[in-house]
């Protein structure tokens, strides 16, 4: 895997690992080491993010609700690289479930829409 700064992408969905090799600034307590937490961690959460539009039950919130809680967390995580996918999917997500339309998901990728089924649990594109 390509060391940051050498094509190394940081943008978070899935678990990421900046470079397999380990030397002594590996250890707990290292910069390098506490660098790899926190990405990882941030990957982390940025994946809890979208599939967290699996546990909304849109029939008991508005979409005024769902709007405001895409607009709270685009505020808190608008400028890290690692949600920049995520917030994305979640984005699309939002619009989903206030619609009920999944036309909304051609202007996603085919790799982004089929992740965005699988969180919402809707069935494959055919």
């Amino acid at each position: 895997m390509p060391k940051p700064g050498k094509g190394a992408d940081r943008r978070g969905f899935g678990n990421l690992n900046i470079g397999n090799d380990t030397s002594a600034s590996d250890h707990p307590g290292s910069n390098l080491y506490s660098v790899r937490t926190m990405v990882n961690s941030l990957s982390h959460l940025a994946d809890g993010l979208v599939k967290s539009l699996a546990k909304i039950d849109a029939d008991r919130v508005t979409p005024a609700v769902l709007e405001s809680c895409f607009a709270a967390v685009e505020q808190r995580v608008a400028k890290l690289p690692e949600f920049e996918i995520s917030l994305r999917l979640f984005r699309y997500g939002i619009r989903y479930l206030i619609s009920g339309k999944e036309s909304g998901f051609v202007e996603l990728i085919q790799p982004e829409r089929r992740i965005l089924r699988q969180a919402l649990g809707l069935p494959e594109e055919s």
